[in-house]
């Protein structure tokens, strides 16, 4: 159940994200053959937010029934690093790609809070299942 609670997450982000694509191209009205080009800013967001997510589910799984330090640790520490190489990510691909940066831009803060706003509530639901802890 608790899987099956995070992969209807993930699909229902990954949804959204293909939402935001057709909105995305149908505003632009972009030609067939210019729809690779467009698509750069898109799917390089879509998938450094995507693995920054992944990478963020790893270390939850590895530290589930870890101790407390261990679990903050790797959470925590995990979450620094992975915003250091978000920012490496989104350095490089804006100074150096031909992409449309302001698309990349906007792309990559809505998957980001996407993506933050599903682990959180994956997080919160844990906390939740493992403690007793009501929701308020």
């Amino acid at each position: 159940m608790k899987k099956r609670n995070l992969i209807n997450s993930i699909l229902f982000a990954n949804l959204i994200a293909i939402v935001i694509y057709l909105v995305y191209y149908f505003v632009l009205q972009i030609k067939s053959e210019e729809i690779l080009e467009y698509s750069k800013p898109f799917l390089l967001a879509f998938g450094i937010n995507m693995l920054n997510f992944i990478f963020a589910m790893f270390l939850f799984f590895i530290s589930q029934n870890k101790n407390n330090r261990i679990f903050l640790i790797l959470n925590l520490g995990g979450m620094v690093f992975r915003i250091i190489l978000l920012t490496a990510f989104v350095t490089i691909f804006y100074n150096f790609l031909n992409i449309d940066k302001v698309a990349f831009i906007f792309a990559f803060f809505i998957f980001y809070f996407i993506y933050l706003i599903i682990e959180i509530r994956f997080y919160s639901r844990k906390n939740t299942i493992n403690y007793g802890v009501s929701r308020s």
